[in-house]
């Protein structure tokens, strides 16, 4: 009768698993709070950038509307486009919704709210605002103008 070596089994130990799985663990700790944040920066900047685009509208407005923001002496309404962010959005795509708060012959305010129900709607910056002069803000508490902007 021959004798046949023993073959080494190959594999895993539970050692080595368990070790990948606590660096995997520690790794998604890390990186997904990470993730979140950059997620809900980019949504802020889209809302940004579609306030800045309402804004020109409102100028143009107020350049062919003899002076004022306002029409007939009502809040103007937006193009169907600027009134999401991000823009041309529907339903539970809307991130945003931006709204003229009420102008005057001289003044505007414009608003993005985060939809409720919504992925942002418990941002700690709440709402953006940009006036006529260009001056952003935000509703919220706990971040800066400066870090919900950006």
């Amino acid at each position: 009768m021959m004798n046949t070596p023993h073959t080494r089994m190959r594999g895993f130990t539970l050692m080595e698993l368990l070790i990948t799985v606590t660096i995997i663990g520690l790794l998604s700790a890390i990186a997904l709070p990470q993730y979140q944040q950059h997620v809900a920066r980019s949504r802020r900047v889209a809302a940004g950038s579609t306030l800045l685009d309402a804004a020109q509208f409102m100028q143009k407005l107020m350049d062919s509307n003899n002076g004022t923001y306002q029409v007939a002496g009502a809040v103007p309404a937006l193009p169907t486009a600027l009134q999401t962010a991000p823009q041309n959005t529907t339903g539970n795509d809307v991130v945003y919704n931006i709204a003229v708060a009420t102008p005057t012959p001289n003044t505007f305010v414009l608003t993005a709210s985060p939809r409720a129900g919504g992925p942002m709607a418990s941002d700690a910056c709440g709402n953006l605002t940009l006036d006529q002069r260009g001056r952003k803000g935000i509703t919220g508490s706990g971040k800066t103008v400066q870090d919900c902007w950006k």
